[in-house]
């Protein structure tokens, strides 16, 4: 039973309960929520067929942009909600910010660096207020003061 649930879930485009409540010989919801908390076998295997599911899901998204015949808005609010889904699901695959150099792990700045950094603005700062009296003359005071 568990095999079947997941090929459900992993060939449907609804939730576990939509999944779920479209076959009446799979389980209740409540009941396959209890076995993902009892088997870890069984979870392991929940987890897989939901990322298959998210990777049909991204591929569905190229179908929905060449159906001609979804209403333009129509169209438009399932992809973005598809797209949306996709990048809180799989962050690090769809999200917007996709982190190339460390895997996801944070990187620390070494506070050298951060200093050369903030020492680099504030030199920069002076120099265009130099350069450029009338452009700081038009700032808000509380920027004028931020570069004094």
């Amino acid at each position: 039973m568990a095999e079947r649930i997941c090929l459900a879930v992993a060939a449907s485009d609804k939730g576990l309960r939509g999944t779920l409540e479209a076959d009446p010989e799979l389980p209740a919801f409540g009941t396959v929520q209890q076995w993902l908390s009892k088997h870890s076998s069984f979870k392991e295997t929940y987890a897989d067929a939901k990322r298959l599911q998210i990777e049909a899901m991204a591929e569905d998204i190229v179908d929905l942009a060449n159906d001609e015949t979804l209403d333009p808005n129509d169209k438009r609010i399932r992809i973005d909600t598809r797209k949306w889904l996709l990048s809180k699901l799989m962050h690090k695959t769809y999200g917007d910010k996709l982190d190339v150099t460390s895997g996801g792990e944070a990187l620390a700045a070494p506070a050298h660096s951060i200093d050369a950094r903030v020492q680099s603005i504030i030199m920069q700062a002076h120099a265009r207020k130099r350069s450029g009296a009338g452009l700081i003359e038009a700032l808000p005071d509380e920027a004028k003061s931020l570069l004094e």
